[in-house]
């Protein structure tokens, strides 16, 4: 609401300004304030300069026409121009620069050339001359003065001592500069009653608004196209997960369909499996008494050995003791202990003779399960039950009745046999015969 309160008082003060100014038979003066950055047209590029200040779009013509008035004193476009009036494209293109150079913002306003820049735009004879080596300059000693450390304030450099006298002769012309505006001060009315300050005012607020909406638009630009960009990504990556979701169901509901569907198993499992339970009878007798119950008597022998050395010892201790009884002359304690120690070592050899008893016992078991070839008989059980397997149809040796199928009697695999039934009789018999060798190397 204020920026907008701020360009009306702006437009009436303009309005009222030009009226004076045709009044007075003059234009409006030039100001840099109406001219912003804007992009080369290929015949004006100047090396690697692109950029120039042009009039600027979107200010009111009241306050920036097409023609502007130059100043007593302009000593670029002063000596050309024709009644001091001149174009706003010609003065903002000679006598205004970018703000930062070559990488100036398009559309941000442009600043006014310096004293010394104003000498350096004109050739001898007083003609104006584009200004794009003033732009690549600069911006080569910004470069430049980054990548310098800051000198000492307290060194002064030789450079410093010859600018020094240069920049007394610029004070001093400064100074007559702005004595010589004050006279001409004298005879611009009061500040207060001309509506020229408060247009100047109410166009530098204007200006900066613009400037900032131009920046806020440029950074919608770039939120939009990271927008865009972000929502693309987001779509592919939703359109492979989806993807993924749904061969993860298709595999998913594959399995459960097909869960309680079991095929035929193959035959050489079948084989061995025949075959292992045919021979498991047989391994876990030999088991129970080749490994089993000799551990077992192994460890009650350990244990009565251990306990009929400890009664020994304290034996051994008991008679020591009733000794020194006797020498002390207590005779009736002296045979309490000596029957006590005696016991004691009665109950000693009752669990010596039970270990040798239990270690018996364990040779005993282990040799029952060699007398009763239990391994030998797993093994031949094993056999017969690979003979007896069931096998498929392309395994089937041919029978001398003529039939072709169907034949597939144990008998038949006996009388005639078959490289292929050889194969799955080796095949159901290595598992066993390993488990015999494992059985035996256990039991040595």
């Amino acid at each position: 609401m204020r920026s907008i309160v701020l360009v009306l008082l702006a437009a009436t003060a303009a309005a009222e300004l030009r009226g004076r100014a045709k009044r007075q038979g003059r234009s409006i003066g030039c100001s840099c304030d109406c001219c912003n950055v804007a992009q080369r047209r290929p015949d004006e590029r100047q090396g690697v300069v692109g950029v120039k200040c042009a009039p600027a779009e979107g200010h009111s013509r009241e306050v920036c026409a097409e023609q502007c008035q130059t100043s007593p004193r302009d000593e670029v476009l002063g000596l050309v121009a024709r009644d001091e009036v001149v174009d706003y494209a010609r003065f903002c293109f000679y006598e205004c620069k970018p703000p930062s150079g070559l990488t100036s913002a398009l559309s941000s306003q442009c600043l006014a050339l310096a004293s010394d820049e104003t000498k350096q735009v004109t050739d001898a004879d007083g003609n104006p001359l584009d200004p794009a080596f003033l732009y690549e300059h600069q911006s080569v000693v910004a470069l430049a003065e980054e990548g310098d450390e800051t000198p000492d304030e307290d060194v002064e450099t030789e450079e410093s001592k010859e600018s020094s006298p240069k920049l007394l002769a610029n004070t001093t012309q400064s100074k007559s500069e702005d004595a010589e505006n004050g006279e001409d001060s004298e005879e611009l009315p009061d500040a207060e009653s001309d509506p020229l300050v408060a247009a100047s005012g109410a166009r530098d607020a204007a200006w900066h608004a613009e400037g900032s909406a131009a920046k806020a638009a440029r950074a919608a630009r770039k939120a939009l196209e990271a927008l865009e960009t972000g929502r693309n990504e987001t779509w592919q990556n939703a359109m492979t997960e989806a993807d993924k979701a749904l061969s993860f169901m298709k595999q998913t509901d594959f399995r459960l369909a097909t869960a309680h569907v079991k095929g035929p198993k193959p035959w050489r499992i079948q084989a061995a499996e025949a075959a292992r339970a045919a021979a498991q009878p047989y391994l876990e007798a030999h088991t129970h008494l080749a490994e089993t119950l000799p551990n077992l008597d192994r460890q009650a022998s350990m244990q009565a050995s251990k306990a009929a050395k400890d009664l020994q010892a304290k034996a051994d201790e008991l008679k020591t003791k009733a000794a020194v009884l006797r020498r002390r002359g207590k005779d009736t304690s002296a045979e309490l202990t000596e029957q006590f120690a005696s016991q004691t070592a009665q109950q000693a050899a009752e669990k010596e003779q039970a270990a040798k008893d239990w270690l018996a016992a364990a040779h005993s078991n282990e040799q029952k399960a060699r007398d009763e070839r239990y391994l030998e008989n797993a093994q031949v059980a094993a056999q017969q039950a690979a003979q007896q397997l069931k096998l498929p149809q392309r395994y089937q040796p041919r029978g001398s009745n003529g039939c072709d199928q169907g034949c597939a009697a144990s008998s038949h695999l006996i009388r005639f046999p078959d490289f292929r039934t050889s194969e799955v009789r080796s095949f159901a018999l290595e598992g066993i015969r390993q488990a015999v060798i494992w059985a035996r190397a256990r039991s040595i």
